[in-house]
């Protein structure tokens, strides 16, 4: 008995037949040929299915449990770098311990992105800040400069103009980070040099793209980066923008370049690569340049006087650290780490407190339940939801929740203050939750 297969030389399609042999007394040997292909075509599928789905509850799972270690490692991060502003904002803060203080934020900054973006591989993220990509490139230099071999020049050329971008900070600088870290690698302790420059409107029709596309009506900031390394292997110069494809071995993680082409392309961007083993690498990044009358400025420092907030939020780092910054803005302060209690907190007296801010995944009582307990009573307080989790799942999971404004973790605490502040003039009607998002 066995299981044998022919060819169609006409259309190629292969048919599988089963053989069975049989000794029949007094008439010999029987042997009986049947055709299996519909059953072997139907378990070779039944088998790729199986494969997919288990596939499929891995990734759930690896989903689930990244989300979880998201929401947490944002919280510390929270902590980290509301400590960081409110060292630096100190009034009597040496220029040494200020620099620190930035550093500590820069880093949190990009700590926070990373892990942002172990969840968003392969989605599309709303970027809605203009800056000056200088901005970016001086972040990146605060976080790569230890990291750079003894041998390493940077020779980095930010240009005399401001060049502002439609984008994030945070992944910008991110971007530079990647390439400029994957380009000290190629020189492996050996004595190079690292250019970096930013100009504009310098793409040129022959450049050729392996990212993204760019369109002729459009200005674009170029961002080169280049090294004396030792190049990329041809065999994985098409491979090096999968995600988990590592060009550093069992170093690497595959995510550095992915993530960086996701950026980019996200901004309407696209990138030029060129590499010859022993001859170098050369990166240049055209991001599209923002409008002029796009820019805004940054928020001052919020003048709460009068205010009263309650914070709540399960870790207390989280309201230790908001709670001391609204305080150094004038606002009456109170914390709570139970949002049972901070519910009979506000039941007490429902006019007493101007603003709430909150977590929302916490323990005992979900956020989405205390707002809506809150919305159902006398309570007279404006909300402002403080979390991990974004405005887009919140707003698919409960599409009627009613809040003053959203804002992710980790916050820079002077956004925190302008919203809250924005939040209690009393002149300011039918605010768009959205601008704060």
């Amino acid at each position: 008995m066995g299981t044998m297969y022919e060819r169609d030389t006409e259309t190629g399609k292969v048919h599988f037949h089963e053989v069975t042999q049989t000794e029949v007394e007094r008439v010999g040997t029987v042997i009986v040929v049947r055709d299996v292909t519909r059953r072997v075509e139907a378990q070779r599928t039944q088998d790729q299915l199986n494969l997919e789905l288990g596939a499929a509850q891995k990734s759930q799972a690896v989903s689930t449990l990244a989300a979880s270690l998201a929401h947490d490692f944002n919280n510390l991060i929270s902590a980290i770098n509301g400590s960081a502003q409110l060292i630096g904002m100190g009034k009597d803060v040496d220029p040494t311990t200020a620099q620190h203080a930035k550093r500590i934020l820069s880093a949190g900054n990009q700590a926070s992105f990373l892990v942002n973006q172990m969840l968003t591989l392969g989605r599309e993220i709303a970027t809605h800040n203009v800056f000056d990509f200088r901005n970016a490139l001086n972040e990146a230099q605060d976080l790569i400069r230890p990291s750079l071999h003894d041998q390493t020049i940077p020779d980095v050329q930010p240009g005399p103009e401001p060049l502002e971008i439609s984008g994030n900070l945070s992944e910008a600088s991110q971007v530079l980070v990647n390439l400029i870290l994957n380009a000290n690698d190629t020189l492996a302790g050996q004595k190079g040099t690292i250019e970096i420059s930013l100009s504009p409107a310098c793409f040129s029709q022959g450049s050729a793209l392996s990212v993204g596309q760019v369109q002729a009506n459009v200005r674009y900031l170029c961002i080169h980066i280049s090294d004396t390394g030792h190049g990329i292997a041809p065999e994985t110069v098409n491979n090096i923008w999968e995600p988990y494809f590592p060009t550093k071995g069992e170093k690497g993680t595959g995510l550095g370049l992915s993530s960086t082409a996701q950026v980019v392309q996200q901004a309407g961007g696209a990138i030029a690569l060129q590499s010859q083993p022993d001859h170098g690498t050369v990166f240049r990044i055209y991001w599209p340049l923002a409008q002029q009358d796009a820019s805004q400025p940054c928020p001052e420092a919020a003048d709460l006087s009068g205010v009263t907030v309650l914070v709540v939020d399960d870790d207390a780092k989280i309201t230790d650290v908001v709670g001391a910054y609204l305080e150094r803005c004038g606002a009456e302060i109170g914390m709570c780490n139970d949002p049972y209690l901070a519910l009979e907190t506000l039941e007490e007296d429902p006019k007493s407190w101007d603003v709430l801010i909150t977590d929302f995944n916490m323990p005992g009582m979900h956020g989405a339940e205390l707002i809506e307990k809150i919305n159902s009573s006398a309570i007279e307080t404006d909300i402002i939801i403080l979390s991990s989790v974004e405005k887009s799942t919140i707003s698919q999971e409960f599409p009627n929740l009613k809040y003053f404004g959203h804002l992710s973790k980790p916050v820079d605490l002077r956004r925190l203050g302008s919203v809250v502040q924005n939040c209690t003039n009393i002149m300011t009607e039918n605010l768009d939750e959205n601008t704060y998002s």
